[in-house]
């Protein structure tokens, strides 16, 4: 994929994501178009695993692969409705493996829409196994509290830093991420959210400790998405911190939605981190939308469903 096919792999992107809705059921099945940028980012996150299947110079399928040190994944990956049931997906989907698998991947996965049978159908017989549902939570901020003592926890967001401690919490973070599932790295993510100016990493410490780490992004993906979430799309707690940690990790959320005048948080949750899941289920968080996680055979997730190890693959 070239910059230039950016255009149309957007209007693909939106005609394939409006028809799936209406098969899905969806009273409304319209999905914007992509800011350009978003785009640019998903292709420069990682232009050599990205695809696209073109016929007499039109662009009929895209896929896009994300390899976090030696965690890969797909998507958005789609075909044009029209051109559907032709082998197009298949062929996109398995030089996105290849390529994945060439790079020394250890875990191959993706997440899609859960209500879609037909493409856990799909991808079931291109060897991909469905895992735990991924839930997508919001809440409303809350108000400023005065009830938790000042300088209980801090939130650092790594754009605020000096190069030099920008660069030991980035080397912090890779080794913390590594203790938590062996191989993830998300350095180019924190570069890519920061250079296309769509949000920030940051480190929740308490007494000066770090306690967790989180990447989110503060603007919208299209023109028409109304700003109104800072959206968590990794949150990692040290494995030694307790599930309960969660909660000063969210109140530093909050104040950093409060600082971009963002109403409300959302996180992307696999239900895989069972306790993780249940604590923020009990943390005034409604679901709004559900995904189905789905590894390769051979490729699965090697952490422990016992820490918090929240990320999205979209």
């Amino acid at each position: 994929m070239q910059k230039a096919d950016l255009e149309q792999v957007n209007l693909i992107l939106s005609k394939s994501f409006n028809h799936a809705r209406i098969q899905q059921g969806y009273r409304s099945g319209h999905v914007p178009v992509c800011k350009r940028t978003f785009l640019e980012m998903y292709l420069d996150a990682n232009p050599d695993g990205s695809f696209v299947l073109e016929k007499r110079g039109r662009i009929l399928a895209y896929g896009f692969t994300r390899l976090w040190g030696r965690i890969g994944w797909l998507g958005p990956l789609s075909v044009l409705p029209a051109h559907e049931d032709k082998g197009y997906g298949k062929q996109i989907v398995r030089a996105s493996v290849a390529y994945l698998q060439e790079r020394g991947a250890t875990t191959i996965g993706l997440e899609m829409a859960a209500a879609s049978s037909r493409n856990i159908g799909f991808y079931s017989r291109l060897d991909f196994t469905p895992e735990k549902l991924t839930l997508d939570l919001v809440r409303k901020v809350d108000k400023p509290s005065r009830s938790r003592p000042p300088g209980e926890f801090s939130l650092l967001r790594f754009g605020e830093m000096g190069e030099d401690r920008r660069e030991r919490c980035v080397a912090q973070w890779r080794e913390v991420a590594d203790r938590l599932e062996p191989g993830l790295d998300y350095t180019r993510e924190i570069e890519l959210a920061r250079r296309f100016g769509f949000g920030d990493a940051a480190v929740v410490s308490v007494s000066d400790r770090p306690v967790a780490f989180v990447l989110a992004h503060t603007e919208t993906y299209s023109e028409q998405e109304e700003r109104k979430f800072l959206k968590v799309n990794v949150l990692q707690l040290l494995p030694e911190r307790p599930v309960s940690d969660l909660d000063l990790v969210l109140e530093a959320l909050q104040q950093w939605a409060r600082e971009e005048r963002l109403p409300g948080l959302y996180l992307r949750v696999p239900t895989r981190y069972q306790a993780a899941h249940e604590f923020l289920s009990a943390s005034g968080f409604t679901v709004v939308q559900n995904d189905l996680r789905m590894t390769l055979k051979g490729y699965p997730q090697m952490d422990s469903p016992e820490c918090v190890n929240l990320s999205k693959w979209e």
